[in-house]
């Protein structure tokens, strides 16, 4: 198992705080693990951020004073655009082992995912665990020319990258209808589970 260091590095984290000293505590501890740290003041100002650009995790206290931990992680599940992201709650004072280790865990799908983009010709994956909009994040940085197939017992979507953005996209229904370009979207961000199939 590499060490938390090596899974961090570089991982964009969201750490929303309402007590400046705490912050700094974690910003440290996770900076030191190599992860890149945007700090959040409390969890209203952590959601701005949030869906300004995307980070990798949230790791948010369960306690502020605006928007605590359980509301901030129910108002991200509602915003799209931050479909799968982990969310990690804490409360402190926690063990800085404890931190390290969920966040690390809670990152798991994505690296097992960009592992596979970065390794194979063909990479799979379950929607669950990592929401339409981290998926296609990961796919466009790293794949940026790539088809991609999603399917739930309702749909099939099969897509096609070109440089990054969305050439073509096509939906076919369980009864059997079809749907292209932007009309299909809106079945596809809401998508929440699934296997997922990523080609070169």
């Amino acid at each position: 198992m590499p060490p938390v260091e090596s899974k961090l590095r570089g991982r964009r984290i969201l750490l929303a705080h309402d007590e400046a000293q705490v912050r700094w505590s974690c910003v440290g501890l996770l900076r030191e693990a190599g992860a890149r740290v945007i700090e959040a003041r409390h969890g209203a100002h952590a959601l701005e951020l949030a869906c300004e650009d995307p980070p990798d995790l949230i790791l948010a206290h369960a306690v502020m004073k605006r928007l605590d931990g359980p509301g901030l992680y129910a108002a991200i599940r509602r915003e799209p655009v931050l479909d799968g992201i982990p969310v990690v709650l804490f409360s402190w004072p926690v063990e800085v082992h404890q931190i390290l280790d969920r966040v690390s865990r809670a990152l798991e799908p994505l690296a097992r995912l960009e592992a596979s983009l970065n390794s194979e010709r063909e990479a799979r994956g379950d929607l669950e665990e990592l929401g339409v909009s981290t998926l296609f994040r990961a796919v466009r940085r790293l794949r940026p020319n790539a088809s991609i197939v999603l399917q739930d017992p309702w749909s099939l979507f099969e897509l096609e990258l070109h440089e990054r953005r969305i050439a073509r996209v096509t939906r076919t229904a369980i009864d059997g209808a079809v749907t292209r370009g932007a009309a299909a979207l809106p079945a596809l961000v809401g998508m929440s589970s699934g296997a997922v199939l990523v080609r070169m």
